[in-house]
């Protein structure tokens, strides 16, 4: 269970910093010359396997206030630049994903409820496993609102999490894929 999480992760990793260092200049001027809101099949380990390359909608509606004053063309550009740092190499954690036709999670301590969200925050931390389909799967996160030196802080939050998403009761249908998740976010901004 960890050797299998652990070689995907190193794999993801790679190819984030590829999408970090090279999308600015080839992935997303791409977009922009073809005038696409996906990449082609080629790259889908770039691309999230539910959003276009370019951000969804409420994704566009946040930033539309930073590129308001840009040319179409240079506000596409930034949106995709912007989405692909803040989803690298989605796609390939999608693509390690699992597809469960029923999951049944044990919770092994903390509150399945925590997360920072567009709609509140929530802190603490969780470790849930499961096994589906014969194999083990784990699912660790943390969020919580303190600064750089540890203080308590109510503007920004942080998430980590690693594993899959074993979350149960966020998505409709217990039968979807998830995902394989290496995530780190030190400073989000709290709703």
């Amino acid at each position: 269970m960890y050797v299998r999480y652990l070689l995907s992760a190193a794999f993801w990793i790679i190819l984030a910093l590829i999408q970090f260092l090279l999308g600015w200049l080839f992935l997303s001027p791409w977009l922009v010359v073809m005038r696409r809101d996906t990449y082609p099949a080629v790259l889908g380990w770039f691309q999230p396997d539910d959003t276009p390359a370019i951000g969804d909608a409420m994704y566009g509606a946040k930033e539309a206030a930073f590129t308001a004053s840009y040319p179409v063309w240079l506000a596409r550009y930034v949106r995709s630049v912007m989405w692909g740092c803040r989803n690298p190499a989605y796609g390939w954690l999608a693509a390690r994903g699992i597809r469960a036709d029923r999951i049944e999670v044990e919770l092994v301590y903390g509150d399945p409820f925590i997360d920072i969200g567009d709609f509140g925050a929530r802190f603490g931390k969780c470790f849930r496993k499961a096994t589906i389909n014969g194999k083990r799967y784990f699912d660790w996160k943390l969020v919580g609102n303190r600064d750089w030196l540890g203080r308590p802080s109510k503007d920004y939050g942080y998430m980590v999490r690693f594993g899959w998403n074993l979350a149960v009761g966020y998505s409709p249908m217990p039968e979807t894929t998830r995902n394989l998740y290496v995530d780190v976010r030190p400073r989000i901004k709290l709703p």
